[in-house]
């Protein structure tokens, strides 16, 4: 159901000059809504102002999607407010627009005086559309424009369409020239927005296109893929595996701790099925009593190739394909190498660049500050470990603008462990190798999903394969497997074949496939060895945990001893590069 669109009505009435009908331009706003399709969408609340530093406490209070200034005009652009004793007190153009750029939300803003051309067009830097008037406007002309104006919007007409239906209905122009303009924020077009439509004051057609692009970018099957074509319509949601999510102790208390609880064969952990977690991520799940209403924040841990990623796009699809929180997804690596904006900034540049779709900061800012988001931050552990602090910061930042967002991290291991990324309120869980049943669940999906391949042929050849089905465990394998399957109809039946295929397709054809990756092309000619080196420093700190052998525990590429033995290795590799390039190629 649509929220009421609120319309701010602001009175300016200096009794040193002469009479204007406020009061009656107000009334022929209320009647034109009323009377027309959509008008009781629109909420009209009248007000008075004495003085311009009044206007943003306004602005804060009702937080309006249109406002209207009815009164007088400088004659310098600006505004005549009441002032001290009832006497005009003029305010400059650049302090009424200064209201509008720090007071997010307000689309339209129609400032029904004489002389307020300028006036309009600084406003149009921070709103999207501004009519002004260029010249003198009587009393009833200027009665007349709203009530058109009003009438079209509720009407469902879109602003360009009303703003001309309100311009007809004022008396002809001296000298051909119209005394209404209307000015809008470079990028905008009016002709594309219909008031009636936006939902808790969102444009709704900019956001279901959002929605839409959010879902196509994000829908394809993803990394797996690796010169394996998927059946057409085959998207992310039906090749994905949900894992099981163990709930790390210690964090705020929230729905998740009434559904987590079961341990494995050892007694250990305290999981949550992946279908738990997800409902109670889209607030699909019956109020629990004892759970505390407040949006989940959620860090995300799980080693290299567990499914982070996959995890935040599949998410991101879900939410895009259903009428709730837009899914904003922050990709940590791509931030990295793109400007390093705010967040909202960055998402509103992706959004526009990558999406087509012209975005804002302030328009991302208004579906967060009404929980209309969902936020998705992607790879905090990309980044280099002197500058986590700074995004930290960040982070923080948006998590206490946005009380109302639900926040999903992802991170490896080791940077998660124990300081919990130093964000309070947020819960911890722990990405968990796959069980033989949700490898062979896989096994069906990819093999039904990629051309010239079955579920079943790959479900045999994995139960045939002891050491093929522990690889498998790990979701990064899974997908290589399932793509080797698919080239050869079947498995390498030599454990050492098995592994260099995945290992090529680590190396060669998954870069290939990220192009915002930086790696060189010659990739598999140095990493080789350099993966010889990490495998031998494994090797030494072998831990009898099956999960610590698949990399979920003490196997981290944060420790000093294998980042050493990483860097040994480079070196004799690459002895060409210098230290700087041996760094970078490495936090690669």
């Amino acid at each position: 159901m649509n929220e009421s669109i609120t319309i701010l009505f602001v009175g300016l009435g200096p009794v040193d000059r002469e009479s204007l009908e406020l009061t009656r331009e107000a009334e022929a706003i209320q009647r034109a809504l009323l009377a027309t399709e959509y008008g009781r969408r629109f909420g009209l609340i009248q007000r008075w102002l004495t003085e311009a530093h009044e206007l943003p406490g306004l602005l804060m209070e009702h937080r309006p999607r249109i406002v209207h200034f009815g009164g007088h005009g400088t004659g310098e652009g600006g505004l005549d407010f009441h002032g001290a004793g009832g006497r005009a007190s003029p305010a400059a153009c650049k302090d009424i627009a200064e209201a509008f750029r720090l007071i997010e939300g307000v689309c339209c803003v129609v400032v029904n005086a004489c002389y307020t051309a300028e006036l309009a067009r600084q406003i149009a830097d921070h709103v999207d559309a501004t009519v002004g008037m260029n010249n003198e406007i009587s009393d009833g002309d200027a009665i007349a424009f709203a009530a058109g104006f009003y009438q079209a919007l509720g009407h469902g007409k879109d602003l360009a369409t009303a703003f001309d239906l309100g311009r007809l209905r004022v008396s002809p122009p001296q000298r051909g020239v119209s005394p209404c303009k209307l000015h809008l924020r470079e990028g905008f077009d009016a002709s594309r927005l219909r008031l009636h439509e936006t939902r808790g004051g969102v444009d709704g057609d900019w956001l279901d296109r959002l929605r839409r692009g959010i879902a196509a970018v994000n829908a394809p099957p993803g990394f797996g893929l690796l010169g394996v074509s998927p059946r057409s319509g085959v998207t992310i949601e039906a090749l994905f595996v949900g894992p099981l999510l163990d709930l790390m102790p210690g964090g705020a208390y929230t729905v998740l701790d009434s559904l987590a609880g079961f341990c494995d064969e050892n007694g250990n952990g305290n999981f949550l099925c992946f279908e738990d977690f997800e409902a109670a991520w889209r607030g699909t799940l019956a109020t629990w009593p004892d759970a505390p209403a407040s949006p989940l924040r959620v860090v995300v841990r799980g080693g290299p190739g567990s499914g982070k990623s996959t995890l935040c796009r599949y998410l991101s699809v879900r939410a895009a394909s259903a009428d709730g929180p837009l899914p904003l997804l922050f990709q940590v690596r791509r931030w990295m190498n793109e400007g390093r904006l705010g967040i909202l900034e960055h998402l509103a540049q992706q959004a526009t660049e990558i999406l087509r779709i012209p975005t804002t900061a302030s328009q991302l800012e208004t579906l967060c500050a009404r929980g209309q988001a969902q936020l998705f931050i992607d790879g905090f552990d990309e980044l280099p470990a002197a500058e986590h602090a700074s995004l930290r910061e960040r982070l923080h930042g948006v998590a206490e603008a946005y009380p109302a967002m639900p926040i999903l991290v992802t991170s490896r291991p080791a940077l998660a462990a124990g300081s919990r990324l130093g964000l309070d309120g947020f819960v911890e869980l722990r990405l968990e190798p796959f069980t033989e049943e949700q490898v062979l669940l896989f096994a069906a999906r990819w093999g039904e999903g990629l051309i010239n391949s079955t579920g079943a042929g790959l479900r045999a050849a994995l139960e045939a394969d002891p050491h093929a089905m522990h690889l498998a465990r790990i979701p990064l394998f899974a997908a290589l497997l399932a793509v080797i399957h698919a080239r050869g109809q079947r498995l390498p039946a030599r454990r050492a074949t098995l592994y260099a295929q995945c290992i090529e397709g680590i190396l060669v054809a998954w870069p290939r496939q990220q192009p915002s990756r930086r790696l060189p092309e010659s990739t598999e000619d140095h990493l080789g060895p350099v993966l010889e080196e990490l495998a031998l420093a494994i090797q030494s700190r072998r831990d009898d945990n099956f999960a610590a052998s698949l990399g979920f525990s003490k196997v981290s590429l944060d420790d000093e001893r294998i980042d050493l033995r990483l860097a040994e290795g480079l070196a004799r590799a690459r002895p060409e590069l210098g230290e700087g390039d041996r760094r970078v190629l490495l936090r690669e």
